[in-house]
C-alpha cells in the first residue's frame, strides 16, 4: 500500500514555448456544454489576472474533430465547463497541455464521464464534496491517478447583494429557482399549509421560470384544494439584474430540491440576510450548518416559525465561504500551479510581479498572527482564531512562511467541520510538505470527512508508512507529529477496507507509543 509522494506530472509536458518579447500571457481556451453555457464561469473569467488571455470557443455536436483540433492548437491551456459535451472529444485532443474540467452536478448522473479520456485531464473540479461521492458511486475507477480532484464552490459577488443589518422579520417566504421537478417545489405547498395553521399571515413567493408545467399544476391544484391560494404567489422568472431587489423583501429562503450542486439561490438569499431553510440534499451538510437543514416538513416549519432569525450570521457565513473573490483565488491558484508544471520558466516570469507591495508580509507578522491565533484557541474562541488565520495573504507568503499557518487553518477547519476549507488547506499543505507524516495525516482526516474514503485511506496509510521508514531512510519528520494518533488512524482506515494484517501492524505501533493505560487518540472516523 506504500505510495510515493505526489510530484508534478511532467510526462505530458511539451517543450517550453519559444521566448516571445514581453512574456505573452497563457492562452486559456474555454469550451462549454449545454449550448455554450458559461453562466457560472463568466464571473470567474472576469476576475482572472492579465497573465491569462481568455479564448472562447463555440461547440455543438456537429463540431468536427478537425475543427476542434485547430482550436486546441491555438491555446496553451484548456478549460471544459460541464463534464459532458465538448470535454468528450476535447479530452482526446489536449494531450500535452494543462487541462481542467468542472463538473456541476447533473453530469455525474449521466454516462458522459465514461466517454471522457481522463488521462489527458489534469484536474476535475467539483462544486461540493457530496457530488464527488455520487460520481464515485456511479463511475467507480473512472479517474486515473493523474487526474486529481478539487472542491471549489461557486462564489457570488457580495457587492451585488447589499446587506441591511436592520432587516426585520416578516411572514414572507421566498423560493428562487426553476419550477422543475428536481427542485421539488411541490414540497413547499405542504410546508406553507402547516405554517398557515400556525399563522395565516405566512405567504410563499415562488420566483423562477416554469420548466415543468406538471409542478406548477400541482402547486395550483393543491393550493385550491386546501383553500390557500392567497398565500401562494407565482412571480414567474426573475431577471438576474433584479434578483437582489426581489429577494430583499422577504425573510426566509426555502429550498426544496431533491439534489443540488450548491444552491446558488440559497447563497444569494443568505447574503441579503434571509434565513435559509434547506432540504437535506446529498452534500448539503458539507456546505451549510446543520441548523439550516431539514429532513421532515415539521422540521422546516419549526425552523421558520420558532427558529432564530440572525441576518448578520447568514451574511457572514457567505462572506467567509462563498465570496466570489475567495473562490476565484482558489481557481487562480489551481491554474497557476498547473501552468507552472508545464511551462515553469514562462510562468516564473509571469508570476514575478504579482505580489502587490501593500500585501507583502514579514515573517515577524506571520509569527505574530500565529501567536494571537494560538491565544484565541487557548481561550476556546476557535472561530476567531480561524478568521484571523484565514485573513493571511497565503499567496504572498513564501513556502516556509505559509506551512505553519496552513496547518493551523486546516486543523481549525476540521474542528469546525468546515469540510470545504479543510480540503482547500489540505491540498495547499500537501503542495508545501507532501512527505511530512503530519500533513498526510491531516489531509486524510479532511478527505474522510468529505466522504472521499479511498483517497483518505491512501493518505492515512501513507502517513504511517512515512513514520515507519523514517529511521531506515534517515529522514526524520521536520514537523512534530503524534505517532500514536497517526498509527491508530492508519490502522482504523485499513480495518475499514478489510486489510486486517496491515491494520494489526499499525495497531502494534500505536500501542508502542500510547500504552493501554494511557488515553488513546480519538478516532478519525468518529
Amino acid at each position: 500500500m506504500k505510495k510515493k509522494a505526489s510530484k508534478p506530472n511532467h510526462r505530458r509536458t511539451l517543450p517550453e514555448p519559444a521566448r516571445v518579447e514581453g512574456n505573452p500571457p497563457i492562452r486559456l481556451g474555454i469550451w462549454a456544454a449545454d449550448g455554450d453555457n458559461v453562466h457560472f464561469l463568466n464571473p470567474v473569467l472576469d476576475l482572472l489576472p492579465e497573465r491569462y488571455r481568455i479564448i472562447r470557443f463555440s461547440w455543438n455536436p456537429r463540431t468536427s474533430p478537425q475543427e476542434m483540433q485547430k482550436q486546441v492548437r491555438q491555446v496553451d491551456m484548456a478549460w471544459f465547463e460541464w463534464a459532458t459535451g465538448p470535454v468528450i472529444p476535447g479530452s482526446k485532443l489536449v494531450q500535452g497541455i494543462p487541462s481542467v474540467c468542472r463538473l456541476h452536478r447533473y453530469e455525474a448522473y449521466t454516462g458522459a464521464p465514461r466517454e471522457v479520456n481522463w488521462k489527458n485531464i489534469d484536474r476535475l473540479i467539483f462544486i461540493n464534496s457530496g457530488v464527488i461521492g455520487t460520481f464515485e458511486q456511479i463511475h467507480p475507477d473512472v479517474l486515473p491517478g493523474s487526474c486529481k480532484t478539487e472542491v471549489i464552490p461557486n462564489g457570488i459577488a457580495l457587492d451585488a447583494y447589499p446587506f441591511r443589518p436592520d432587516k426585520k422579520r416578516t411572514r414572507d417566504l421566498a423560493f428562487l429557482g426553476r419550477v422543475h421537478l428536481i427542485k421539488n417545489p411541490m414540497l413547499l405547498v405542504q410546508i406553507i399549509r402547516k405554517l398557515i395553521d400556525l399563522d395565516s399571515e405566512y405567504v410563499l413567493h415562488i420566483g423562477g421560470p416554469i420548466h415543468h408545467f406538471e409542478a406548477l399544476q400541482y402547486i395550483r391544484y393543491h393550493a385550491e384544494q386546501m383553500g390557500i391560494q392567497e398565500n401562494i404567489r407565482i412571480h414567474g422568472e426573475i431577471p438576474k439584474a433584479t434578483v437582489a431587489e426581489w429577494l430583499s423583501g422577504f425573510t426566509y429562503l426555502v429550498s426544496s430540491s431533491v439534489i443540488e450542486s450548491q444552491g446558488v439561490g440559497v447563497v444569494e438569499g443568505m447574503a441579503l440576510g434571509l434565513r435559509p431553510v434547506i432540504h437535506d440534499f446529498v452534500g448539503a451538510r458539507t456546505l451549510f450548518p446543520a441548523d439550516f437543514i431539514y429532513n421532515a416538513i415539521d422540521e422546516a416549519v419549526d425552523q421558520i416559525h420558532r427558529g432564530a432569525f440572525e441576518p448578520e450570521r447568514y451574511r457572514k457565513y457567505v462572506e467567509e465561504r462563498f465570496a466570489l473573490d475567495t473562490q476565484v483565488a482558489k481557481i487562480i491558484r489551481l491554474l497557476d500551479r498547473l501552468a507552472s508544471e508545464y511551462y515553469p520558466e514562462r510562468m516564473a516570469a509571469l508570476l514575478r510581479p504579482t505580489v502587490p507591495s501593500d500585501l507583502q508580509i514579514t515573517p515577524g507578522e506571520v509569527d505574530a498572527a500565529m501567536e494571537e491565533a494560538n491565544a484565541l484557541i487557548q481561550a476556546d474562541d476557535l472561530q476567531a482564531a480561524s478568521g484571523l488565520i484565514e485573513r493571511l495573504p497565503f499567496d504572498c507568503l513564501t513556502p516556509e512562511q505559509a506551512l505553519a499557518p496552513r496547518l493551523l487553518a486546516l486543523q481549525l477547519a476540521l474542528a469546525a467541520s468546515d469540510i470545504t476549507s479543510a480540503l482547500y488547506h489540505a491540498d495547499a499543505a500537501l503542495d508545501l510538505a507532501a512527505d511530512e507524516p503530519l500533513v498526510r495525516h491531516l489531509a486524510g482526516r479532511a478527505l474522510w470527512s468529505a466522504g472521499r474514503y479511498e483517497a483518505a485511506v491512501d493518505a492515512l496509510v501513507y502517513a504511517a508508512e512515512l513514520l515507519e521508514t523514517a529511521g531506515q531512510t534517515g529522514r526524520e519528520p521536520k514537523l512534530p507529529a503524534d505517532p500514536a494518533s497517526i498509527y491508530a488512524s492508519a490502522a482504523e482506515a485499513c480495518e475499514h477496507i478489510g486489510h486486517a494484517g496491515v491494520a494489526l501492524r499499525f495497531r502494534a505501533e500505536a500501542a508502542r507509543y500510547a500504552p493501554p493505560n494511557e488515553v488513546q487518540p480519538a478516532s478519525v472516523f468518529a
